[in-house]
């Protein structure tokens, strides 16, 4: 009977954590015609360097702390090495409440090759069709930035992460997110190619 029980319990979590994974919307932007296999260094952006500069990490210094590790953690695992001279620099930030978006694309490219401005001052060059996005409470933004040309190469982010109208915050959550926006990013640093084994 006690089995039973365990496993039922065991079963009731499992299926929370995938309903939970399923109220996640994960997606990513990319720059088109970008060569993701050229970019092998990256480096951090001003804002996120600083480390009680917690204004787009819920001003919590834990939370900053716990993200920048787990994105680090990404990034070598795709190849990547910190650098002072970098080829990108990263940016991330948190919207614990609904936030529209706006995404851009130029006229030839497939319908969900949208770069999205998640700061709305700022207006498209050149003859682009817009799209309005609208994200629910909990979003996490991870941005990749060229650092030579300073364009916007690369966007992944995963919105509707709250527990109970609170941002979770629980180290297994952050490291799970960020894992799943990764997983949009396009290319290896390292051209490391996989054989399946």
């Amino acid at each position: 009977m006690k089995t039973l029980i365990a496993l039922l319990f065991s079963s009731m979590f499992m299926i929370s954590t995938l309903v939970a994974q399923d109220n996640y919307f994960v997606a990513a932007d990319k720059l088109p015609e970008t060569d993701f296999s050229q970019y092998k260094t990256y480096d951090w952006s001003t804002h996120n360097k600083f480390k009680y500069y917690t204004f787009y990490s819920l001003n919590d210094v834990a939370l900053k702390h716990d993200i920048i590790n787990a994105v680090e953690g990404e990034l070598t695992g795709l190849g990547f090495e910190s650098s002072s001279k970098p080829d990108v620099i990263l940016n991330f930030m948190i919207f614990e409440k609904p936030t529209k978006f706006k995404g851009y694309k130029e006229a030839n490219t497939p319908e969900n090759q949208y770069l999205h401005d998640y700061f709305l001052s700022m207006e498209p060059k050149g003859d682009l069709i817009i799209k309005e996005y609208d994200f629910k409470e909990g979003t996490l933004l991870i941005q990749m930035v060229e650092a030579e040309s300073g364009n916007m190469i690369w966007q992944g982010y995963a919105s509707g992460i709250m527990d109970n109208n609170i941002f979770n915050k629980k180290k297994d959550n952050i490291e799970e997110t960020v894992e799943l926006i990764f997983e949009k990013y396009p290319a290896r640093a390292d051209q490391f190619e996989s054989n399946g084994k």
